[in-house]
């Protein structure tokens, strides 16, 4: 017969430790491991696939790892989740295959082992529990800083996981580890699990050397360590977590049973005390939901706050480069419409000289027409004409030359004023696209920072909506009448189910049948609705019968057949 030794405790109570130890002992915990994250770096240890399994089958019971509202025995018993039966016993078949001892860690199967009890019944499976606890104090401390989980509802989870751990392992094989006593003496802890599991002890001489103890196990594991006295300081719920560790401790190590712990007033009264105080969790539940709406919408427009804010930095920043590129533009302006200025007066005085020229230049040409006229009717004396007339040529010539000059210059002056002029269009174009621009900066600023208040409005609203919350004391009215119906309702299913069973058994003893045709009746019954019945002792009783009248072996596969056909 095949073993699985199913690993059980709150999360962050070292079952990833306890997991790895028994992979030291030679147990096989499957083929698709978690690997480490920044919360357990060195490995969880848990195999994905049963995980991702165990999270959605929390989901179809309307749950969740941290759920704070108790799962009731008779959800287990819906359609559909027993549509899920099927492809877990599938499920763990395959990761069992050819191995003959199977490590199964997950903390979630804490809550759903009356699921998982009857999957391990449906394989046939030898079934021992390793029970991992640790100080409640440690755990809080460990899940505020990976979760922000408040204090309490960190100890009501260790309060459930752990007294359903105990009490669901009632009658089985099991053994409690103490978190902190594997962490300091790991060798003689794993020979107490071997001991009890029917394990390979490790071997002495290479055991301190092993990659568990030289590589794995590390002080660094134990980010916090707090003895009992410390959990008095805190509140109802911590003092409660403080008596049930109590209890427990002297069974990490021996010093009594599980079983002797249960059979304790203190224990019984234990539970009592939890089963007040989880009939209040469903509410808690509902507020903690309505609680976890209002922390997402704070945190969206906080979010939006500083992209706002981001986008308004980078706005300031833009305006103000603007507003320097600007300056710099208006400062070049002043200075080409000062050049400009300087060079129209200049090109304003140089008209008149010019205009000058041009008439002196025409006088002499005048003046030279009229000599010439002179020279060709021979009057006048015949040197003084011929030199006057070569000196006025000269003179004529030199003016041209300079007139020539002078209109090149101002051709020069003109083309340079209309490239200036056009240089000033297009400054001032550039700066009436900058104000423009600014403008239509100033103008998202404005809207961006109306957009801000109004997200400070609602925040403002949200945190004040998150604080009457927080300060309600409705819960004291409303939920002594949803406890009383969360009552009535389990006594309702318990109750029914207790009658149904009383009456069907009446009625078969007083049919009108002879004892064989019963027996067919039973067989045909069974062998159809199997699935059905399988959880009821009468079944059980039958399918012992049938495998005691056939060979053992083939019986078994009759009844694994039965159960796929149905």
């Amino acid at each position: 017969m095949k073993t699985v030794i199913v690993v059980v405790g709150m999360h962050r109570s070292g079952t990833s430790v306890l997991a790895r130890g028994l992979k030291e002992l030679g147990v096989e915990l499957g083929d698709a491991l978690i690997p480490g994250q920044f919360d357990n770096p060195k490995g969880f240890y848990e195999d994905r696939d049963i995980v991702d399994f165990n999270d959605r089958l929390l989901a179809s019971l309307g749950s969740r790892y941290d759920s704070l509202a108790p799962i009731p025995d008779a959800a287990f018993l819906l359609p559909a989740i027993d549509s899920l039966h099927l492809e877990a016993v599938t499920l763990l078949g395959q990761k069992m295959g050819s191995v003959s001892v199977f490590g199964m860690k997950d903390p979630r199967t804490c809550l759903l082992l009356p699921f998982w009890i009857s999957v391990f019944q449906s394989l046939d499976l030898r079934v021992a529990y390793v029970i991992a606890v640790r100080n409640p104090l440690s755990v809080a401390r460990s899940l505020e800083v990976r979760n922000q989980f408040l204090f309490e509802k960190s100890i009501l989870l260790w309060l459930r996981h752990t007294i359903l751990s105990v009490e669901r392992t009632r009658g089985k094989p099991r053994l409690l580890v103490d978190y902190d006593g594997l962490m300091d003496s790991p060798d003689s802890e794993l020979r107490r699990i071997a001991s009890a599991l029917g394990l390979a002890a490790p071997d002495s001489n290479t055991f301190a050397e092993s990659p568990y103890i030289t590589e794995f196990l590390s002080q660094g594991l134990r980010h916090s360590r707090f003895d009992l006295s410390a959990l008095q300081n805190y509140t109802v719920v911590g003092g409660l977590a403080k008596n049930v560790y109590e209890l427990l401790l002297p069974a990490a190590d021996d010093r009594v049973t599980l079983d002797t712990v249960q059979q304790e007033q203190s224990w019984q009264t234990i539970q009592r005390t939890f089963a007040e105080v989880d009939a209040f969790a469903g509410y808690l539940e509902v507020r903690e939901a309505e609680l976890q709406k209002v922390y997402v919408a704070h945190d969206q427009q906080t979010k939006i706050l500083s992209i706002l804010t981001e986008q308004k930095r980078v706005s300031d920043e833009r305006a103000a480069q603007l507003s320097e590129e600007l300056a710099a533009a208006m400062e070049r302006v002043g200075i080409i419409d000062s050049e400009s200025l300087t060079f129209n007066a200049v090109l304003d005085a140089g008209v008149d000289p010019i205009g000058r020229l041009q008439r002196l230049a025409s006088d002499c040409e005048a003046f030279f027409n009229r000599l010439a006229t002179h020279a060709v009717g021979g009057e006048g004396p015949a040197e003084g004409p011929g030199n006057t007339i070569l000196e006025v040529g000269f003179g004529v010539s030199e003016i041209r030359d300079l007139l020539q000059e002078r209109e090149g210059e101002s051709d020069l002056s003109a083309r340079s004023a209309d490239k200036r002029e056009a240089v000033i269009r297009d400054l001032r174009q550039t700066v009436t696209q900058r104000d423009s621009e600014i403008d239509r900066l100033r103008e998202m600023l404005t809207v961006r920072e109306c957009s801000l208040e109004e997200l400070r409005q609602a925040t403002a609203a949200a945190e004040a909506e998150l604080s009457a919350l927080r300060r309600s004391t409705s819960w004291r009215i409303t939920e002594p009448l949803r406890c009383l119906r969360r009552t009535a309702l389990n006594r309702f299913y318990a109750g029914g189910r207790r009658a149904l069973g009383l009456t069907n058994r009446w009625l078969w003893h007083h049919l009108p049948l002879s004892s064989d045709a019963k027996q067919r009746i039973k067989g045909r019954l069974f062998s159809k609705h199997s699935r059905m019945l399988s959880w009821t002792q009468a079944y059980q009783d039958w399918v012992n019968h049938q495998m005691s009248a056939q060979d053992g072996g083939s019986a078994r596969a009759a009844h694994s057949e039965r159960r796929n056909a149905s």
